[in-house]
């Protein structure tokens, strides 16, 4: 029996994120003892809630807006501190909702006072307080749009556990239509809620960001082949990161990092959008910036020729996730660093494109077997590889894993050894694709029933 290939994690590029959620996000998995992708997601997107409807990135003049609006799903198992990887970051909003409740309260308490006297008086009623919401958690479409009324930049979704939303779907409506409408949500579309014996409820640009952990298992059962098929999945950027050790660290999150990000927050939510409510929309910058975008967007169209069925829809979707990601950094950096230039520049726009590759491959290998996730690596290395080189790639820690792969691989027939005699030394030894290898780089593998390798 040939023994399991070791899994492979290439490590979320920190580098690409803008100073202020860097900072945090490495010092925060120090701190929760995790990999740093979970507080990454929680920031991005309630970087991207604080945004909301009052920007948007113009990625084609007066046809294709594309919002800030982003969803990430932390697949991590029991005892993984994802709680405290997604709640911790987002902090900030819960206080802000606190705030915002008490605040209702109190006016609420007046607004009877007042209702009570301009009823003793003859006088109208004054108009009745509202209660602005920031975050939402277990809601109803109707409840979402309701909240959304008195929210129209847009609101956080911040779960602990993703299941619980999914299987909720429908669950209060006989007619259904929930996911048609959360797919409507992720481009800040139009809903429209029917009430009987009352006004409908319409909400011009529903704005939702999502960051939410899952169980691997639970995971693979919930996004089955209803959501891979209708494009809910697909949306969604995921990251299935390994385990970290529990032991004891004495690091700690320092209260200026802490106070970084919740003015990260408050600075991109004093942005503005129209007077009409729509977004103010963001370009791409001409020259550098316009080439390096349209580069891109024709690589990766020239890359998915072969694909089909959900490997094409998830492949489809890197250039959203790419330029939401571009938007939102560059919005951070507008609010963080006074020399960003109003148009989303080259900077931005590799960041944006190097996390939404990076939450690609994450997305592949939840659906790939582990040979050819490795040998997606060997291609990308010019079809020849190394102990060295997959360590070097940050895709084993150690060399004995890496040797232990490339083994494994060698015996399937889809590495061949290579020795080379150089000078005096040592002979060296490099593992080169063989015909299998290569077209196992380039095979698609479509998701069956539930989709996922398990």
């Amino acid at each position: 029996m040939k023994d399991n290939i070791p899994k492979i994690y290439l490590p979320l590029p920190c580098d690409l994120l803008p100073g202020p959620l860097r900072e945090y996000v490495i010092t925060a998995s120090e701190v929760l003892r995790c990999d740093p992708v979970g507080p990454a997601m929680s920031c991005l997107a309630g970087c991207a809630a604080s945004i909301g409807n009052a920007r948007n990135l113009e990625v084609k003049p007066n046809t294709d807006y594309r919002p800030a609006n982003l969803w990430f799903c932390l697949i991590s198992g029991s005892g993984s501190r994802k709680t405290a990887q997604i709640k911790m970051p987002l902090a900030p909003f819960h206080k802000m909702q606190v705030a915002s409740y008490e605040q209702y309260k109190q006016d609420k308490q007046q607004y009877e006072q007042d209702k009570r006297a301009a009823q003793r008086d003859g006088l109208d009623f004054p108009d009745p307080p509202t209660y602005k919401r920031f975050t939402v958690d277990d809601i109803t479409i109707e409840g979402l749009c309701s909240a959304l009324a008195q929210t129209p930049r847009g609101l956080l979704c911040g779960k602990d556990e993703l299941a619980g939303w999914v299987k909720g779907f429908d669950k209060y409506r006989s007619g259904g239509g929930d996911v048609e409408q959360w797919l409507t949500i992720y481009d800040a579309g139009t809903v429209q809620v029917d009430r009987k014996g009352t006004d409908p409820i319409v909400i011009p640009r529903a704005f939702v960001s999502i960051i939410g952990g899952i169980q691997p298992a639970v995971f693979r059962r919930c996004f089955d082949g209803e959501f891979i098929e209708n494009g809910l999945l697909a949306r969604f950027m995921v990251a299935a990161p390994p385990r970290q050790s529990s032991r004891h660290t004495e690091a700690q999150l320092p209260q200026e990092t802490i106070d970084a990000l919740a003015d990260t927050y408050t600075a991109l939510r004093s942005m503005q959008p129209r007077e009409n409510g729509e977004p103010v929309p963001l370009q791409i910058g001409c020259g550098e910036a316009r080439e390096r975008w349209i580069e891109f967007v024709n690589t990766h169209a020239d890359a998915g020729e072969q694909l089909d069925g959900f490997d094409l829809a998830v492949h489809e979707k890197v250039e959203g996730h790419a330029s939401r990601l571009a938007l939102v950094i560059h919005c951070i950096r507008l609010v963080t660093d006074a020399k960003t230039p109003a148009s989303v520049d080259v900077e931005s726009l590799d960041a944006g494109i190097g996390l939404a590759l990076w939450f690609y491959q994450q997305m592949q290998s939840q659906h790939q077997t582990p040979e050819q996730t490795l040998m997606k690596v060997v291609k990308d290395n010019r079809y020849r590889i190394t102990p060295q080189d997959l360590v070097r790639h940050h895709a084993y820690k150690t060399a004995d894993d890496a040797e232990r792969a490339i083994d494994q691989l060698e015996q399937q027939g889809l590495l061949a050894r290579k020795t080379d005699q150089i000078g005096r030394g040592r002979p060296a030894t490099t593992y080169i694709a063989t015909t299998e290898g290569i077209a196992l780089c380039d095979k698609s593998i479509n998701p069956g029933k539930n989709g996922f390798i398990t």
